[in-house]
């Protein structure tokens, strides 16, 4: 936990007409074919907006935190934030739950504003403006000053694990200082400068201690998604838990070597076929085109196709609607990869 305290468009530059298609998904993202311990981000599911720590899929009790957000805690599956200040404060609370906490948090969620959540009397009670429903994720990285910005490092707080491990003071490494007590009622985070009773030794900087005996045995382990909606496995949290399935196999290798070619026809009143041709080694993946002339001559022009001719080639044929002495062209581009 840190304590520190897309849409893409293509323009076809400057013309009359414009018209681009792409024939099919550009990038494809395959994930790891097997189960593993979790690297990335963390975080409890709300229900009854309230926060459930221990993944049950109930609030009570059990749900409680010391300074998870911050300082500040999680009492019975509420946030403590009375003492808050601003977005994001993470000032220590009074330690009861009541209608003074109320606060707002704003999380990452990929758009350019995050996503702001309302907290009401402690409740997760708005995402955006909207009522959050059951089963709804609690964002992993909060970031009020830069919402759009995902890095653990830069964020207000974050949950979030690497090989293994949890990163427990958000510094993206894990060493003696990624501890933290009673995270999961009591469940602690083993590090060697939280002053646990016994030492710690360096292998479990950064383990779940389940049972909390700051030791890491074969106790450590559940399969009820008892830290954070995640199972564990001898102090290691894993990618799976109750709600989360297994990783899928590994996709299709994505596509590379992305470029876009043109090619500009002779200006005339001739009907036309026009094609951009793609490198050797690369297949046409879409295309487009422009058309350039005088207004009244481009209101007469008919596009009879825009499509691809070869795996290489994007063709498009154009014709004039009605009989007009004035000159016109065609641009036409393709968009090339090695697939």
């Amino acid at each position: 936990m840190s304590q520190k305290v897309l849409s893409r468009r293509m323009r076809l530059g400057s013309v009359t007409v414009a018209s681009i298609v792409l024939l099919g998904a550009m990038f494809f993202a395959g994930g790891p074919a097997t189960a593993s311990a979790l690297t990335g981000g963390v975080s409890p599911t709300v229900f009854g907006n309230l926060a459930d720590l221990n993944g049950d899929g109930v609030v009570n009790g059990a749900d409680d935190s010391t300074a998870f957000y911050g300082d500040t805690s999680i009492i019975n599956g509420a946030l403590d934030c009375d003492a808050w200040a601003a977005s994001n404060d993470g000032a220590a609370g009074s330690g009861v739950i009541d209608s003074s906490d109320d606060c707002t948090l704003i999380g990452f969620d990929g758009t350019a504003d995050g996503v702001t959540i309302g907290v009401v009397d402690g409740q997760f009670a708005t995402a955006d403006g909207a009522a959050i429903p059951d089963g709804w994720p609690l964002p992993t990285v909060f970031n009020a000053s830069t919402p759009d910005d995902s890095s653990v490092v830069d964020a207000d707080f974050a949950w979030s694990t690497i090989a293994r491990k949890v990163d427990a003071n958000g510094d993206g490494t894990i060493t003696g200082d990624d501890c933290s007590v009673a995270v999961v009622g009591v469940e602690n985070v083993l590090g060697q400068t939280c002053g646990f009773g016994q030492p710690v030794p360096a292998s479990s900087n950064g383990l779940v201690d389940v049972n909390g005996d700051a030791l890491i045995t074969a106790s450590d382990t559940c399969v009820s998604g008892c830290f954070l909606g995640h199972n564990v496995t001898l102090g290691v949290v894993q990618a799976e838990g109750p709600g989360i399935g297994p990783a899928g196999p590994a996709g299709p290798a994505g596509v590379s070597g992305r470029t876009t070619v043109s090619h500009t026809s002779p200006s005339n009143s001739r009907a036309k076929s026009v094609s951009a041709i793609c490198p050797s080694g690369k297949k046409v993946l879409g295309g487009g085109f422009s058309l350039h002339g005088p207004g009244g001559v481009l209101g007469s022009l008919l596009v009879r196709a825009s499509f691809p001719t070869t795996a290489r080639a994007w063709t498009v044929r154009v014709f004039e609607g009605s009989s007009t002495s004035g000159a016109w062209s065609v641009t036409v581009k393709a968009v090339c990869a090695t697939a």
